[in-house]
């Protein structure tokens, strides 16, 4: 029989994986942690808004999985690490490294987890990918249009022009800011 490292057979690897991502509908709030753990089939990992389905299918199809989650309780460590917690946002353009004591959208109440449709830009606990900003810039492009038909009115037109703004300076400031990998030199 073939097994994996660790003695893992690639049955057990696809229990562990399947009911480690079928605890969500979406693996994107667990999408960095998969990533950091391997590049099972990289094409197959690099979307911001995997569907469990697609991942299960990928992960099934991966020659070996090349991570190090090999039990059902390493697995629930993982899931339950908060450091290792992303939580992806697409509807603000950003990520979520969610600490409960850092978080403006649960002050008072200690929940686990972020309320998604309370982002804000000042938090803490954000992060931006190089795919936000631009998806940023896109919206930004979107708005502008919006707000120069002759269809809008110009109070609405106002407000579209300074959220599209709003928007280029969060993609600026991100692209000012964020760290470059360095790869390393021979």
């Amino acid at each position: 029989m073939n097994r994996l490292p660790g003695g893992v057979v690639p049955s057990r690897r696809r229990q562990v994986l399947g009911g480690l991502l079928n605890e969500y509908h979406t693996v994107s709030p667990r999408l960095l942690t998969i990533d950091t753990k391997g590049p099972a089939q990289q094409p197959a990992w690099n979307s911001d808004t995997l569907r469990a389905r697609r991942a299960i299918h990928a992960a099934a199809q991966a020659p070996i999985f090349a991570g190090s989650i090999r039990t059902h309780r390493q697995a629930r460590d993982i899931l339950g690490n908060p450091a290792l917690t992303v939580y992806d946002n697409p509807h603000s353009f950003l990520m979520c490294v969610y600490n409960g004591d850092r978080a403006p959208c649960h002050r008072l109440d200690g929940t686990d987890a972020p309320s998604l449709d309370r982002c804000q830009s000042s938090c803490a606990n954000i992060a931006r990918t190089d795919r936000h900003a631009d998806e940023l810039v896109y919206r930004a492009r979107v708005l502008g249009k919006q707000a120069a038909s002759d269809a809008v009115s110009g109070p609405l037109a106002d407000r579209l022009t300074r959220r599209a703004d709003h928007l280029r300076g969060l993609a600026d400031r991100h692209n000012h800011d964020h760290t470059h990998s360095q790869e390393p030199t021979a």
